[in-house]
């Protein structure tokens, strides 16, 4: 017995994600699959023998990076996204005997990322040196904050009159109606960014240093653009953000497969206690297996159809490339694939087929890894409980969004607001500034 217990201590990770993906496929045959026509049963021994094998190999080398010394932010974002895109893929490849060449395309494209970050986890990294005046970092960082919250409150009045939505019911007329105003591609760029980034980093700030105005200024401005166009995701990124600045730590990371585990072992339960399905459709079909089944698309078209090679990059268009599709290309798989004309926004896999087809699998693993790596150089030595809540708004974009919106929307405006934050060096533990009448104490601990 004991010694079982130590194999479970040790392997806790391995453990929990293998139960997390046993609990998902009991949802999928047991609700999604009898509920929803674009998900099929179609069993077979064969495939679902070789995911398993495939499932304990792909573990085997996430331990590996986990377990290293120290959890970077790299490991982490690379960890959460591997349970909540390699796991669904694999199991409905297993599950709805989808073809083989999709199961090469994913395989090769994910494990040639856990080997990258395995690589790349070997190697040491040291803390960027922080800038020599804390009152310029410090005066820097709020003069910052004034320019987005004037932006902000500017952006709101011309399109939105001020005005505060929060019928959760209406989100999507909104979305809509946002989606049909004339916004400039810089315009639109900046609002995602202060949306994503700047007003949910500067409410944690404000929070860590108990500035309670600044931070109710902070979460008014998030509510504002939230109202704009109704995205639910921005009214999530502060309350997480709260919650990492209480619980948050390193040594817990064996808690993300729990905690995804007992959400969707609590789906189940609703769909045997109370028969209804409203956590497994949001979690478990909308959030796992909808992303999997578009990325499936997604392979079969353009591996069939020309890719748009960037030519849809809201910066790189502006060089002269030309698509060879009228409408995105979300648009073109919902026109495709669904009978009526909508999105189909998928993440990592299917956003590297729309811009280079099956060579993708092969260079997107390296853009992805080469994203990581500077998400590292940006955060390395800052405590997670400061810009959690942003790193979980990057992960969910990381899943159902484009990597080039990735560097434009989260590592780049991460990149400016961190670098006037003094990384935690092995002389130092927490951030003093001192000015003449006052002092603000921000620990990164």
């Amino acid at each position: 017995m004991a010694g079982l217990a130590t194999f479970s201590k040790k392997h806790d990770i391995f453990i929990w994600s293998i139960v997390f993906r046993i609990l998902v496929e009991v949802i999928y045959i047991k609700d999604i699959s009898r509920n929803y026509d674009q998900f099929v049963l179609d069993f077979n021994f064969n495939k679902y023998l070789i995911s398993w094998v495939m499932l304990t190999l792909s573990l085997f080398l996430v331990e590996r990076f986990i377990s290293s010394k120290e959890l970077r932010t790299s490991s982490l974002v690379c960890f959460i996204i591997y349970l909540m895109n390699y796991i669904p893929l694999i199991s409905l490849w297993a599950l709805a005997d989808m073809g083989n060449n999709f199961f090469l395309y994913f395989n090769v494209y994910w494990f040639l990322i856990l080997g990258l970050i395995n690589v790349y986890s070997s190697i040491s990294i040291k803390p960027r040196k922080p800038l020599s005046s804390a009152v310029f970092s410090r005066n820097m960082l709020y003069g910052i904050f004034a320019v987005f919250a004037l932006f902000g409150l500017y952006f709101s009045y011309r399109y939105n009159g001020l005005r505060i939505h929060l019928d959760f019911l209406d989100v999507y007329s909104h979305r809509y109606a946002f989606q049909e105003k004339d916004i400039s591609t810089l315009m639109n760029l900046a609002y995602y960014i202060v949306s994503s980034v700047v007003f949910p980093f500067y409410a944690i700030k404000f929070l860590l240093e108990k500035k309670w105005i600044f931070f109710t200024f902070a979460c008014f401005m998030q509510l504002l653009m939230f109202s704009m166009a109704g995205n639910k995701s921005y009214l999530m990124i502060i309350p997480v953000g709260i919650v990492a600045c209480y619980f948050y730590n390193d040594k817990y990371i064996s808690l993300v497969p729990k905690l995804l585990s007992g959400l969707t072992a609590v789906a189940f339960l609703e769909i045997v206690i109370n028969k209804s399905a409203y956590i497994a459709s949001f979690f478990v079909r909308r959030l796992l297996y909808i992303p999997a089944i578009i990325s499936s698309y997604y392979c079969e078209f353009f591996t069939e159809n020309s890719p748009v090679y960037f030519a849809q990059d809201k910066v790189l268009v502006r060089f002269g490339l030309e698509s060879p599709y009228s409408q995105p290309f979300s648009r073109v798989i919902g026109e495709v694939y669904y009978t009526n004309a909508t999105n189909a926004n998928t993440g990592m896999l299917g956003d590297a087929f729309a811009n280079l087809g099956v060579y993708s699998i092969v260079f997107f693993p390296i853009i992805f890894i080469l994203a990581l790596i500077l998400l590292d150089r940006i955060t390395y030595g800052i405590s997670k409980k400061v810009y959690m809540g942003v790193l979980v708004a990057m992960i969910v974009a990381f899943l159902n969004g484009e990597i080039s919106g990735i560097f434009y929307n989260f590592l780049a405006p991460l990149f400016v607001l961190l670098f006037f934050i003094p990384p935690k060096t092995s002389e130092t533990s927490f951030i003093t500034v001192s000015l003449e009448n006052s002092e603000t104490t921000c620990e990164v601990q």
